[in-house]
């Protein structure tokens, strides 16, 4: 799948959320009209995962999700005409990041991430 940078947003919690296009052509003039939303967690920037998670915890989610953990959400629409395509994808950045902006920025967004991605990385296991 080929991915387009269409934005590049640094959040108030220093975190970095990149938007891209993920459309691709499906039949003729219609589109998949895809956005996919990605933030990359380093665990070294997570300095406090110590403090909130407890030193055991935060070591195995550490050894368990190696030292990033990324955030991907994506959004889609099918069969959108070629000539609608630019305005079905901006409604669709527009509206994840009015939506979506004031939690991803909130400080304790990358601890509660990380510690639900470890939880149910846990569960399967």
């Amino acid at each position: 799948m080929e991915e387009t940078l269409m934005a590049q947003i640094d959040l108030e919690n220093d975190l970095t959320l990149k938007l891209y296009d993920t459309s691709r052509q499906i039949a003729g003039d219609r589109w998949q009209v895809s956005m996919t939303a990605k933030i990359k967690i380093a665990f070294k920037g997570l300095l406090k995962l110590d403090e909130i998670c407890g030193v055991a915890q935060a070591e195995s989610i550490r050894n368990a999700l190696g030292p990033v953990a990324l955030f991907e959400k994506r959004r889609e629409r099918n069969f959108i005409a070629a000539n609608e395509k630019e305005a079905v994808l901006k409604n669709m950045q527009e509206t994840f990041l009015n939506t979506s902006a004031p939690y991803l920025s909130n400080p304790l967004f990358p601890y509660n991430y990380v510690r639900r991605t470890y939880q149910n990385l846990s569960k399967r296991y």
